[in-house]
């Protein structure tokens, strides 16, 4: 894992985008929670690996956060005890509209400009693992497979 073209030592700035879906899912996260999630959707959209696995340093985290690198490590291992467990939660849109054999093939979470759709709220956890380096301060979260779409 390497963190190239993502994050350059001595840059001040990290540019972060977040999907409407990320924004809406995530309100039951800490701030922490909230800003390592989406430091790391960020990193794997822009590594464009196509993986679920990804490493967010405490260095990485600061300069992302516009934090001291201190607070940034004990994030990172506060985080990392109670992230695995959070659920990310969300409403999918079955789109009655489109012409598919299969329902799943029939859902979105954009919400249709049309009536002709149901709604299914849908509660996932965001990651299938964590793994934390307390030595080293960095973290290792494995995304859920549910979770490809948002990155």
């Amino acid at each position: 894992m390497t963190m190239q073209s993502f994050y350059n030592q001595g840059a001040d700035k990290v540019m972060i985008i977040k999907p409407n879906t990320l924004i809406e899912a995530g309100f039951d996260l800490t701030e922490a929670e909230h800003d390592l999630i989406t430091l790391a959707v960020n990193k794997l959209h822009r590594l464009q690996s196509g993986g679920r696995r990804v490493l967010i340093s405490a260095k990485e985290f600061a300069n992302a956060n516009r934090v001291n690198e201190i607070y940034a490590y004990r994030a990172l291992k506060d985080t990392a005890k109670i992230l695995g467990d959070r659920k990310l939660k969300f409403t999918l849109y079955l789109d009655k509209t489109i012409q598919a054999t299969n329902e799943a093939d029939k859902l979105t979470v954009i919400k249709p400009n049309h009536n002709n759709f149901t709604t299914l709220r849908s509660e996932y956890n965001w990651l299938q693992g964590v793994s934390y380096q307390d030595d080293q301060g960095f973290i290792i979260l494995d995304f859920s497979d549910c979770n490809s779409p948002l990155k």
